[in-house]
This record gives structure tokens, sequence and C-alpha cells, in this order.
């Protein structure tokens, strides 16, 4: 296909571009539009995510909508010939060909990698442009007597050259590029306000603190977890990682969040609103479940027992994910969904063996369980075949469990996702809670 061919599926925003700053905003904003036309398109496509996820995309388009749709610091032409050239006409065959397969091929996900590994070079102008800022905010501070305000950009940097030494799919495992690019945005759009107005803001640096305290805390979290499923070998190359990102958001929602608390009580500190956020409690509440995990399978190894959860390269991914989300939509559940899934009901055999099958059966904590596959059953598989009586009980059984959780058999808002979310990490904790009692009662 010819370049010309290639040019007329751009956005006419883009195709128009001539390098001034003043179209930046329009730029930005038919790009974004396009994005988000396509990743609408995309959500709707049937897939299993265990063999070949359409994650990818929506990592994709947040990556743009960080790097290019919120951040000014692309000025010129010559800066967006990558995005021309390269990045845009993957993200159009990787459209294509999961439009027409219904699934991911492998050149798809060979494109989607692609396009990933650029959207990663661009990080690298995102924190040159934020070293700039914070040398100018940090004369305004020094002005003023202020102690030396948290530098994001050296934050990134440090991140990035601490998980150089491992593979590229580890890299992204622990330091996932979205991640660190919403990281990058909100120090932007904070450094930016406070040069253009000349002053400082103690709300927008405790801010800027937040974001930075969230990713240290799930860079580390998730490193420990690698440690203590791996060992040693981290630095080697996982099976089945390659290519594939968590989900993880903590930071999408943060300045929301926080902006929410202040409009409680006007002279909330930063630090403390984000003791209240719900992104911080989720993630938090998601993390203590997978070091429950990881504690039970210890426990078995040091009792002889076999371990209780298999480690695979998707549940490593599905753990890094629980650990770093609030689910605010449908997809955010869907991987939250996946990963109690791959932990629980694809271990359910060896958890029968521990306490039987009749316990598993007929008690009530056990039950999450088959309440997790059932809502998989709704995103995962094409259960609308079939004879009627079925596709009814199925429906039925799905309803079922959407209302326990939210007490609405369709999810509809963000809220039902939180709720949903939230009760289930409850209820699998109570459950890691009876399979460690279990265990335990073989030490003595």
């Amino acid at each position: 296909m010819s370049e010309e061919n290639n040019d007329n599926k751009l956005p006419k925003e883009l195709l128009l571009y001539d390098g001034s700053e003043d179209k930046i905003p329009v730029l930005q904003t038919g790009i974004i539009g396009e994005i988000s036309k396509m990743d609408s398109v995309l959500s709707h496509v049937k897939y299993d995510f265990l063999k070949q996820p359409l994650a990818n995309f929506s990592v994709l388009s947040a990556q743009v909508d960080a790097i290019c749709g919120k951040n000014s610091f692309l000025t010129t032409k010559a800066a967006f010939e990558p995005l021309k050239s390269t990045l845009w006409a993957d993200l159009d065959k990787t459209k294509e060909s999961v439009l027409g397969i219904g699934k991911w091929s492998a050149d798809s996900v060979c494109a989607a990698t692609t396009a990933l590994s650029s959207l990663k070079e661009s990080l690298g102008a995102s924190v040159s442009a934020l070293a700039s800022l914070e040398a100018q905010t940090s004369v305004l501070a020094s002005s003023l007597g202020i102690n030396p305000i948290t530098s994001v950009a050296n934050q990134i940097s440090s991140i990035t050259g601490l998980v150089s030494p491992l593979s590229e799919s580890l890299r992204e495992l622990i330091a996932p590029t979205t991640l660190l690019s919403d990281l990058s945005k909100i120090a932007l759009d904070a450094h930016q306000s406070m040069v253009d107005a000349g002053s400082l803001s103690e709300w927008k640096l405790g801010v800027v603190d937040s974001a930075s305290y969230l990713v240290d805390r799930q860079v580390d979290w998730t490193s420990q977890f690698c440690h203590s499923v791996y060992g040693e070998r981290p630095f080697e190359k996982i099976d089945g990682l390659d290519g594939i990102s968590p989900n993880v958001n903590i930071l999408s929602w943060l300045p929301i969040e926080l902006e929410e608390e202040k409009k409680k009580k006007e002279d909330i500190k930063p630090k403390e609103a984000l003791e209240k956020t719900t992104i911080l409690r989720l993630s938090e509440k998601g993390k203590r479940l997978i070091n429950k995990v990881v504690d039970i399978n210890n426990l078995c190894l040091r009792t002889g027992r076999e371990q209780l959860f298999k480690y695979t390269a998707t549940t490593t991914r599905a753990a890094a994910t629980m650990g770093g989300t609030a689910c605010a939509s449908r997809d955010d559940f869907g991987f939250i969904i996946d990963g109690l899934y791959m932990f629980f009901y694809e271990n359910l055999e060896r958890i029968k063996g521990l306490v039987t099958d009749a316990v598993v059966r007929g008690e009530d904590a056990f039950q999450c369980i088959f309440r997790v596959k059932a809502m998989r059953t709704d995103y995962r598989h094409d259960y609308e075949h079939g004879a009627d009586g079925d596709i009814r009980k199925k429906n039925k059984m799905i309803g079922s469990a959407y209302a326990y959780y939210s007490g609405k058999p369709v999810l509809t808002s963000s809220q039902d996702y939180l709720l949903a979310q939230e009760k289930l990490y409850d209820e699998f904790a109570e459950l890691a809670d009876i399979l460690e009692h279990e265990l335990m009662k073989g030490v003595n």
C-alpha cells in the first residue's frame, strides 16, 4: 500500500498540521477522537483473554492519550512524523486485523508491540520537558525558601534505569509505560500551571507528591511480587509475557478523586485526601489479596504440599493489574474478573484437595468462585448460541452474580463496577483466610 493511501486513513487534523503551535489543541482533539472511535469499536470484539488479549489496544490508546493528547511538548511537525509514519499505520493495521478475524492475530500483536515501542520513545521527550519545567518551579521554590520539590523527572529516569537490566516483558510488568506516562502528565500539568502563574501552589505540589507515592508503591510492590514468583529469574526472559502490559490505571483518576475530597473539606491536604480515595483503598485491597496468595503458596512449600495457586505469565500479569486498578469501566472490571478466575477457578481442583469437593460446593464462603465464573462467561464467551433454555439459564446465572455484588443484574456505571470490585476483593480475602487456616492445621 502506498504512503498516500496510508495517509488517507489518518485523521484530517494530523494531515493538515503544519507545525504551528496554535493548531496543537485542534490536532490533539482530532487524534484523541480518532483513537476513541477505534477503541470503542474494538471493545465490542469477542476475544479470548487467555490466548490473545485485546488489552494491548487499550494500553496503546491510553498512552497516545497521555503522551500526545494531553501534553503540549510536541510542538513541531517533525515531532509527529514517527506517529504519522509508524504508530498510526500500526494501530490501523491492528484495528483491521482484529475486526477481520474477531480476535488478535500474530501480525496484529507484532504491530501493537511496535507501536508500544514508539510510544516509549515519546515518553523520553515528556520527561525532558518535565525536567525543564521542574527547574523553573525550583527557582520559584528557592526564592521563597521552600524545601526542594519532588522531581518526577528524576523519579521516572530512576525507575526506568532500575528496570533496564530486566527483560522487556518484565520491565513493562513492573513499571508500565502507561503508569509512568500518567505520572508525567500529572506533573507536567501541575508545573506548567505554576510556571505560567509565576507562583507555587501547595495543593498542586501535593497532588504531584501523591502521584509520585502511588507510582513508587506500585513499582516496589510489583517488584517484590515478581521476586516472590520467580526468585532470581526476573533477569531472564519469561515466556508468555512478551508484548503484554498489565492494566494499571491508579493515576488516571487521582486528580479527580483528590479534587472531590477537596470539595468536601476545603482545607484538606493532598496527602490526607489520598488516604480517602477509592483508588488507594481498592489498589491496596488488591495488593493484600495477591500477597495472601503468595503467603499461601509459601506455606504450601514449607509444609511439603503442592502449591495451591499455579504461577503463570497470565497470572503474573493479572496480579499486577489487580494491585493497580480501580474499576471505572466494563473493560477494567473484566481484567479483575480474569485475574480472580485464573487464580481461584483455574486452581479449583487444588482447593478441593485441601478442603474437599463437598465444602467447595456447599459452603457460602466458596461460592464467590462460581459467581466469578458466571461473570467471566459474560465477558469471554459467546453464550448466545444453543438451546433457548440454556441461553436463558446462563443469562439468569450471570444476572444473579452481578446483582449479588452490585444490587443490579447489569452493571452500568462506574459506581457499579467499583462497588462490585470492592465486594469481590473482600470476599476473596475472606476465602484466602479460610484456606490459610486449613493449611495451618497441618503445621502442628
